[in-house]
This record gives C-alpha cells, sequence and structure tokens, in this order.
C-alpha cells in the first residue's frame, strides 16, 4: 500500500548484496513517512483515521530489519551462534541499538570502525562483514588480534571471522580501501566488440558469463580484455517490439580480480543491449502541398558510422533515402511521400530497408483530408405527412 510493505525488503536486498550505503535509504523514507507533519504517528493510508495508528505489518517488520539488516544481528538459537553482518553506509559517524537483553554501540572515524555488541545470548559470534574493497591493517576481538579471511563480493569484500560467546564483544576494524575504476561502456550492440579496461592495479583473474552474452574473448593484459557481443541476443524478442526488447535487453557479466596486494574481489558489468540500427516514426505525419511528409527518427547504436543508402516501402512504392548517420547518434530525416504511394487515413505501414541490417517495420498515422460539409435539401412528399401531436 503506496510502497509502505516494500520498503523493508529493499533494505534487506541492499543488505544482502553489500550496499552498505543503500540499506537504510528505504528505511529512512518509511521513518519519514510516518512523522509526516500532516498525519503524525501514522502512515499515509491510514492518514484519515479519526486517530493516528501504525500500519501494523510494515511496523513489525521495519524494527526487524533495523536489527538485521541495518545492524545485522541475526541470532541462530538452534544452531547455537549468531550472524553479525552489520550495514551501515560510510558516512554514518556513529549509530547505537537498545533492546531488552541486547545493545550495540557502533562508530566510525575515518577507516576505523568500532562495533561493540552486548547480549544477555551469550553465543558464540560468526562475522560477515562487507566492506569496500581494500586492506585489513588491523582486526582486533576484545584487544586481541584474531584470524581472518577475505571472500569475494560482488563490488566488495567479505570480512569473514569468528569470536567467542561472551556477554560484551568488542571489534575494532582497522583498513585502508582500494581505489579501482571500471571504464566499460553502459549499452552496447548486438554483435559489436566489448572493450573493458580495469583502473588502480588490480588484475583480471577470470570471465564469468552466466547468460551468454559473449560470442568471444581475448584477454589483453592483466587488466583489460576485450569480447564480441553476440549478434542474435534481441531476436527472440522481435516479436514484443520495442518494449519487450527493453525489458529484455539487461545483461551482467562478472570479473574475478585481485587487487595487488592478494584481496579477492567480484566487478560486475551491467549491460544494456541494443539493436544496431532502431527507428521510429517522430510524430504524426502531415500533408502539404497534397504530399505527405513522414518524419522519421533513425538511431545508429554502432562503434561505426552509418553511410550508405535506404528505402523506404510503402505499399509498392520504393522511396530512396540517403544515410549519414555518425556512431552512437541519431538523426531526423523527413521523407517525403510521392504522389500515388498507397495510404489510407488513419493506420499505416512502412519497411525501412537498410542494406545488411534487417528490415525495420514502422507505424505512422495519415490524416484525415480536410473537407467542407455539403447541405442537400431533401423533398418530403406533402401526403406522407402527419401532424406532430399524433406522436403523443
Amino acid at each position: 500500500q503506496r510502497g509502505a510493505a516494500q520498503q523493508p525488503w529493499a533494505a534487506m536486498g541492499f543488505s544482502a548484496a553489500g550496499m552498505n550505503n543503500m540499506t537504510w535509504k528505504p528505511l529512512m523514507a518509511m521513518a519519514r513517512w510516518a512523522q509526516d507533519p500532516r498525519r503524525p504517528g501514522a502512515w499515509p493510508e491510514t492518514g484519515p483515521e479519526p486517530t493516528p495508528a501504525y500500519f501494523t505489518p510494515p511496523a513489525g517488520l521495519y524494527i526487524s530489519t533495523v536489527i538485521e539488516a541495518l545492524f545485522g544481528l541475526k541470532p541462530d538459537v538452534p544452531g547455537g551462534y549468531m550472524e553479525v553482518s552489520p550495514s551501515f553506509p560510510d558516512h554514518w559517524p556513529e549509530a547505537e541499538l537498545n533492546l531488552p537483553g541486547t545493545r550495540v554501540l557502533y562508530s566510525r572515524k575515518d577507516k576505523q570502525i568500532n562495533y561493540i555488541l552486548e547480549s544477555s545470548k551469550n553465543l558464540p559470534l560468526k562475522i560477515q562483514w562487507k566492506l569496500p574493497v581494500g586492506r585489513i591493517n588491523k582486526l582486533r576481538v576484545n584487544n586481541q588480534e584474531v584470524d581472518y579471511r577475505i571472500l569475494p563480493g560482488v563490488g566488495h569484500m567479505i570480512l569473514s571471522f569468528e569470536a567467542p560467546a561472551s556477554e560484551k564483544t568488542d571489534i575494532l576494524i582497522d583498513y585502508d580501501p582500494v581505489e579501482y575504476n571500471l571504464m566499460a561502456p553502459s549499452s552496447i550492440a548486438c554483435g559489436e566488440s566489448l572493450q573493458i579496461r580495469l583502473e588502480g592495479g588490480a588484475s583480471i583473474r577470470k570471465i564469468t558469463d552466466p547468460y551468454g552474452v559473449l560470442e568471444s574473448t581475448r584477454i589483453l593484459d592483466h587488466s583489460s580484455f576485450e569480447g564480441k557481443i553476440q549478434s542474435d541476443l534481441l531476436n527472440r524478442y522481435k516479436k514484443y517490439r520495442q518494449l519487450g526488447q527493453l525489458n529484455f535487453s539487461r545483461r551482467t557479466l562478472y570479473l574475478d580480480c585481485l587487487t595487488p596486494e592478494g584481496t579477492p574481489f567480484v566487478v560486475p558489468i551491467d549491460l544494456t543491449l541494443l539493436p544496431g540500427i532502431e527507428s521510429a516514426v517522430d510524430g504524426p505525419a502531415e500533408i502539404a502541398d497534397q504530399l505527405i511528409h513522414l518524419p522519421v527518427l533513425i538511431r545508429n547504436n554502432r562503434e561505426s558510422a552509418l553511410n550508405t543508402g535506404a528505402h523506404l516501402v510503402v505499399g509498392k512504392t520504393y522511396i530512396p533515402i540517403p544515410l549519414d548517420i555518425p556512431t552512437r547518434s541519431e538523426k531526423k530525416i523527413n521523407i517525403v511521400l510521392p504522389q500515388g504511394t498507397a495510404v489510407n487515413a488513419g493506420e499505416n505501414r512502412a519497411t525501412l530497408v537498410i542494406p545488411g541490417e534487417e528490415p525495420l517495420i514502422l507505424s505512422f498515422r495519415v490524416p484525415e483530408p480536410p473537407s467542407s460539409p455539403v447541405f442537400t435539401p431533401i423533398s418530403l412528399p406533402p401526403e406522407k405527412l402527419i401532424p406532430d401531436t399524433t406522436w403523443n
């Protein structure tokens, strides 16, 4: 209802994905709705009620999400341990949680994190802390150095370690993030060459292509590779037209990487796949000087200029169109249909034929021709007329 119930699930998803700078945002949005001055203490959908009241399911879910997703406390009493996986944003200097039998104090200064857990449950801890990719300088639990492992995460690393059962556990993490920059396009035409480079000293160890996006790959050096996008990835969605292609055009590749210090992490490459050439009628057809003018927008998504001759086919009429469209750009072309072209008032179809490309179907509307009303008198035979009063 107005999205309130969905916000905690979004926060849980961000937390699980290691997107620490996003986890708090759905919860903040939900809190602002509840504290709207026009409806103090009420969710938007309950505002008209005489007595302001919380919408119970989201309120309960909100509380559990703050505990589990943000502060990261997930007790497994049957399993005999407590999982700790916080998801605080980088810009928060401190946070505090107080529950019956449990208290958490979190603070952060520069690259040093302090997390203090007081719990009456007295369970051993399994910590899985998702951090920006970097180097661990110091890790202490109750002022003692502890062993840890670095696990790869998508866009982050996971600091994994354990702590014995205690009524109070003081965790100190000191780390330096590693700067890296992915040089990759956000969209690319099917059949084109993909160039990827990772800057900042990290190296690429493996390319994972779970959705079969790449036809071939070639490692150029330790931090870059090139591949070719499959040419037919969008063919199966053509029957859904442009909207269908947009809905099914997102794909993701994954790079298994290592920092110079040997920290493993995974970099996602999110791509929007595009047809090589796109075309659409850009507005209604217009009639001027007894000729139909059709505005057509043609977009060249390829990395090479489109310099060729094309044809617009309307019925049995072939209209030549010279094309000169630079790479990754679009151009609006005014096409004049010659007299005698078989079109009707209303909806019509045309086919844009470009050498080496799949034919593109265009729909366009031709307006009704202007006309003036004509009135013709009709004589009524007198013997057929009857008084209007007989209708009563």
